[in-house]
């Protein structure tokens, strides 16, 4: 039987719930945002890093806590080692 689309279609008014952002999310958008200034790599590395630093602290850790972190690394690693640019 056929349902019909239209009772699964939003419309105005409805409210819109967002998707909490998943641990892939979170390093998606890390790597779109640092790869330019790091390399696939270090950032690999560190995201692993905190990954796997973050499950032995709880295994209920948010990715909210693992961006929060990664972000911070990257950010250190910035300050410590200036970005290569090439001309």
């Amino acid at each position: 039987m056929i349902q019909d689309r239209t009772a699964f279609e939003a419309t105005p008014g409805d409210a819109v719930i967002a998707p909490k952002p998943s641990y892939a999310d979170v390093s998606e958008r890390i790597l779109h945002e640092f790869e330019p200034s790091h390399g696939l790599i270090a950032i690999s590395e560190i995201l692993r890093g905190a990954r796997a630093g973050l499950g032995s602290i709880s295994p209920r850790v948010t990715p909210e806590a693992f961006d929060a972190l990664v972000r911070d690394e990257l950010t250190a690693l910035s300050r410590a080692i200036p970005p290569v640019r090439t001309a």
